[in-house]
């Protein structure tokens, strides 16, 4: 078998039209006028300042580079230096100032006299340009411009001047391995084509992927469903895994006429530019080339710039790394045609995954915590109290790949308005079962319902858009039952909402928009799946009961990376008063949650505040009927909540307790036009930390350590909502809801406003 790389070149202008690939891997060539003797200064190996900016004349003129998104990596510090790139090809122009001071020492010519690496046909020195070209300010430059070159002929003598392409033993390449294997060589390209390889260059495939090495393999130019028999040994099981193809696309990133596509390897299939690239020649002309062999090398060269900025990852590591961060092109995910895309650098360096904290203590203990998750908090009583305490503090994160990075900690601690889910109030037709039993002397009462929430057909939810797309049915049971023993009266609840406080709900309770966030509530008010309220009446109006509520439920329904369970249990000593037409309601008690901290899911990783909290409080209610039909309902509630930090890995120490408040206020009247109508006008403050502190661990690693901060937020959130319900003729319903929030999460600033108008009815 010979492998083959096919070459034609023609002197043209600038503005000539590029030739179509054609043939082998090899492609075709537009040479490019002047710059036959330009005058640069030889890159060294020794590190060289950091230029002010990487978006130069000369990297525009590497017509690949953005495509790859390379500026990102160069200006993350990314050079290619002290990082070998293996050149199986037809050797390199020794004498081109592209690459002078970088052709590695143990260049050799695997194929004829070991010292004659000099290239004759121009392919090998192309693809060497592409790779690892000079950053010096004339010309191009090249993916990896201060990588070494390790450059490996191998054309067989005299194929070169056939007029056919250079032809390559598979014994020759397989020497040219072995060299790169010992040499060191991270990286080796391959713009080669035809037959499949041999046993002999499978079995030095095996050696220098079992020592690490990764070989990029260009996949054909013939157009074809599939990669060309040579390209298809990444599918053996002597690549190890660790071989990649690539296909090229042109400017526009679509796959050219003329690249084979990924077909069965699509697991090893990357695409890269490859069409009019522009690179250095023999005797230092420069042209456009185009065909797989020239994006073969932006992904050796891509991988070289990983390699210098992340040596720690493995030759695994750094295949997943680059197909992982490819961008997707043609169908979604992996595909028959791109594979797993265009490679990314910008995405490639990165964190990927969530990123894992790993500080030293005072006694030099490196400390694993939780990881550092990245998307905004949700909604809570803090605000963006968290990220503001943070503010410039950093510390050593690690992702996926243990790549160490500096992650700035506010990022991780952004907070997020509360959500208004309006979409569940639009989205369903819903069913109703219900009944109520009563005994003959009233004693008990019980009322038991089912409800059915059904998505509208898919045809009309794909009008709204795609908020409504995945809706699922949802059947809610509620129940409710009361003992009526005179003095004592207790009364259970399932799946019901309690209502205002501790203070029964009106039968005729109007929705709020601002109930559809359950993180938007106030201290003892929280949904419960299960409730029990038991009244013992005493004398002249006065009464003495007991509260008690749980729920539990599973999260990451707020999309922070961690998942888990929470629970709640409440319970609270109340004394009520009822005189004339007013009712008042002192209540102490207690909120014990579990994975959960007022509300919104604890577990936050590395900013973790604990894993529950316990919150102790005081609350004053009241209810008057003010004439006419008005009602008024009133409660305000003060808890002070202490964290629960025994099994905390977090960078974050709470100090002390933490003060939290809630108010509501409403104003209602049933019958404010008709008899069959009902109006409220609320103004509510949902839990808000008013005092607390919280420090950053004294840890090494962690900049502005030790440092305590506020956990109150800058803002007060405040709901002033009105509500409008009239049932009309038959069945139908008619309801409005208008609502602003003023500094929503309680972030400074941030205002919104809702409306939602429903016509609802049975049929």
């Amino acid at each position: 078998m010979r492998a083959h790389t096919l070459l034609s070149a023609v002197l043209l202008s600038l503005s000539a039209s590029f030739l179509a690939g054609c043939g082998g891997s090899g492609g075709a060539t537009t040479a490019l006028p002047g710059n036959t003797n330009p005058q640069v200064t030889p890159a060294v190996t020794t590190p060289t300042p950091t230029p002010v900016t990487f978006d130069t004349a000369e990297y525009r003129r590497s017509n690949g580079l953005d495509n790859i998104n390379a500026l990102a990596a160069y200006e993350d510090g990314a050079t290619g230096e002290d990082v070998i790139i293996g050149i199986v090809d037809s050797g390199i122009d020794v004498n081109n100032p592209e690459f002078a001071g970088r052709i590695h020492p143990a260049s050799t010519n695997t194929a004829g006299a070991p010292d004659d690496i000099q290239d004759i046909d121009g392919h090998g020195t192309f693809v060497a340009s592409v790779a690892a070209g000079a950053k010096n300010d004339v010309g191009t430059h090249g993916v990896a411009f201060e990588a070494q070159i390790l450059a490996l002929r191998s054309d067989a003598a005299g194929t070169c001047t056939s007029g056919d392409g250079c032809s390559h033993f598979d014994s020759d390449i397989a020497a040219a391995l072995d060299v790169a294997r010992a040499e060191g060589a991270q990286v080796s390209n391959l713009s080669l084509g035809g037959g499949g390889a041999n046993f002999i260059l499978r079995q030095a495939v095996d050696r220098a992927t079992s020592d690490g090495m990764i070989l990029v393999i260009s996949s054909g130019n013939q157009g074809a469903a599939q990669p060309d028999d040579f390209a298809l040994l990444a599918l053996d099981e002597r690549a190890n895994g660790r071989v990649l193809i690539s296909g090229y696309v042109d400017d526009n990133n679509v796959i050219d006429e003329f690249s084979n596509r990924a077909g069965s390897a699509q697991d090893v299939f990357v695409v890269a530019p490859g069409s009019g690239i522009r690179a250095a020649g023999l005797d230092g002309d420069e042209f456009f080339v185009s065909g797989s062999s020239f994006s073969a090398p932006h992904v050796s060269g891509a991988i070289a710039l990983l390699y210098d900025l992340f040596p720690n990852l493995t030759p695994d590591q750094m295949i997943e790394l680059v197909t992982s961060t490819a961008t997707d092109l043609g169908a979604p995910g992996v595909d028959a045609v791109y594979g797993h895309g265009l490679i990314n650098l910008e995405e490639a360096i990165q964190p990927q995954g969530s990123m894992q904290t790993l500080v030293t203590s005072a006694s030099d203990q490196s400390t694993a915590l939780a990881p550092l998750v990245s998307a905004p908090a949700a909604p809570s009583a803090f605000g963006g109290a968290i990220a503001a305490g943070l503010g410039g503090a950093q510390a050593v994160g690690f992702d996926r790949f243990d790549r160490a990075y500096d992650i700035p900690l506010a990022q991780f601690a952004e907070a997020a308005k509360p959500a208004m889910a309006l979409t569940g109030l639009l989205n369903t037709r819903q069913r109703f079962a219900h009944s109520t039993l009563q005994d003959s002397t009233g004693t008990l009462t019980a009322r038991f319902a089912v409800q059915q929430d059904v998505p509208l057909a898919p045809e009309l939810l794909k009008s709204f858009g795609g908020a409504f797309a995945d809706q699922a049915d949802q059947q809610t049971v509620s129940a409710f039952m009361a003992l009526d023993l005179g003095r004592t009266q207790i009364a259970t609840y399932v799946n019901q909402r309690p209502g205002t406080g501790l203070m029964k709900a009106p039968e005729w309770q109007l929705t709020s928009l601002t109930d559809t966030d359950r993180t938007q509530h106030g201290i003892g008010s929280a949904p419960a799946q299960v409730r029990v309220d038991a009244q013992y009446a005493l004398n002249s109006g006065w009464n003495v009961g007991f509260v008690a509520a749980q729920d539990a439920q599973d999260f990451d329904e707020f999309g922070i990376g961690l998942a888990g369970e929470s629970s709640m249990t409440q319970s609270a000593m109340n004394l009520t008063w009822q005189g004339d037409g007013v009712a008042l309601r002192t209540s102490v008690g207690a909120v014990r949650e579990r994975g959960q901290i007022f509300g919104t899911q604890a577990q936050r990783g590395a900013l973790s505040l604990g894993d529950g909290a316990t919150t102790r409080y005081a609350s004053f209610a009241v209810q008057a009927n003010l004439g006419d039909a008005w009602r008024f309902d009133g409660e305000a509630s003060y808890g002070i909540a202490r964290f629960d930090t025994a099994q905390l890995q977090s960078l974050l120490t709470p100090t002390g307790t933490t003060d939290v408040t809630s108010w509501s206020a409403q104003l209602s009247r049933r019958g404010l036009v008709k008899e069959t109508d009902a109006f409220a006008l609320t103004l509510r403050q949902p839990q808000r930390v008013e005092a607390g502190t919280a420090a950053l661990a004294n840890l090494q690693g962690v900049t502005a350590a030790g440092q305590a901060f506020s956990l109150s937020p800058d803002g007060r959130q405040i709901d002033m909502e009105a509500a409008y319900a009239i049932t009309l003729s038959g069945y139908a319903t008619l309801s409005a809801n208008m609502v602003m929030r003023r500094d929503a999460g309680h972030i400074a600033g941030e205002t919104d406003m809702a409306a939602l108008l429903r016509l609802t009815s049975d049929f």
